[in-house]
């Protein structure tokens, strides 16, 4: 099962400088949590080829020019509102703890396009140890607090999936292809105070667990980031004001929102809701392959 975490932001006018600086901050704080979470390499049409590539360091300079390489597709370096991404891979397949970390379009200027920073989890069963919830939520808190996102999440396949909304068969039989509307809920749930969306503090199930992050508020499901449990998380989606797709209701949260000390203690605390921008998990290669993941849209 695929687990990501994915930070979001809206329109942020940035120079490459400032985009390299955040990474150059990331990188080390990643590495810290977990050696997995480190050698990044460019990706590239070959697992062979990739292996060659240089290492990622946080030299301030080859963090520039590899930012450059990854101009969005057809923008030449001076062109206005182009954002820059790079798309890394940590050097091991899949079953030996494979990760990726990509940033997409870092300080671009166009509204249409995503912004976002996705780093690939490996499987629990090859890396036990970054699904605790100590080093989960240290993941989160290095890239909340390097990219300072509106919106992120630690989401895993299945949750993603409760989410989406069902496919729709067409009159003439083709098939429209659900998608996820919003914010995506996971075992952890960001949102900025100047984000739009906003939880609805006294609709979040007893489990939920309330921190102050960056400029902004971080919910957490119990103690188990691999499988949190999906009632609660489709209570989280739910307290930030989205509709859970049919067929997901019967799913409920663990402990009744009305039933719980802590919701109860924050009912004077009810922020309105509203719609938020959609985040998306970039595919994974086979073993580790180094191909090029898709933008996040």
């Amino acid at each position: 099962m695929g687990t990501f975490v994915g930070a979001y932001w809206d329109v942020r006018d940035e120079s490459i400088d400032e985009c390299a600086e955040r990474i150059a901050a990331l990188l080390p704080r990643l590495a810290e949590i977990d050696p997995l979470l480190s050698g990044w390499r460019d990706k590239a049409m070959t697992k062979k080829e990739a292996l060659a590539a240089p290492v990622v360091g946080t030299d301030r300079d080859d963090l520039i020019q590899r930012l450059r390489r990854g101009l969005m597709p057809g923008a030449q370096p001076s062109a206005e509102g182009a954002g820059f991404s790079v798309f890394w891979w940590n050097g091991h397949s899949n079953k030996d703890g494979g990760a990726t970390l990509n940033v997409t379009n870092a300080g671009s200027r166009i509204a249409r396009l995503p912004r976002a920073v996705v780093v690939n989890i490996p499987d629990q069963s090859t890396a036990a140890q970054r699904y605790s919830a100590s080093a989960a939520k240290q993941i989160l808190q290095a890239v909340i607090e390097t990219f300072e996102p509106k919106r992120a999440v630690w989401l895993d396949d299945s949750a993603r999936d409760a989410q989406t909304e069902p496919d729709v068969v067409q009159p003439d039989g083709s098939v429209k292809l659900g998608k996820l509307v919003g914010q995506p809920a996971g075992w952890a749930t960001y949102l900025a105070d100047s984000e739009p969306t906003h939880f609805d503090r006294r609709s979040l199930p007893g489990s939920a667990a309330i921190d102050r992050v960056g400029d902004g508020t971080l919910v957490l499901l119990g103690d188990d980031p691999a499988n949190p449990p999906l009632g609660d998380v489709l209570a989280v989606r739910a307290a930030m004001g989205y509709r859970v797709p049919q067929g997901e209701s019967q799913a409920a949260p663990t402990v009744s929102p009305s039933d719980s000390p802590r919701t109860a203690a924050l009912r004077g605390e009810e922020r309105e809701s509203a719609a938020g921008s959609l985040p998306h998990q970039p595919e994974q290669g086979d073993e580790g392959a180094p191909g090029q993941s898709r933008n996040p849209t």
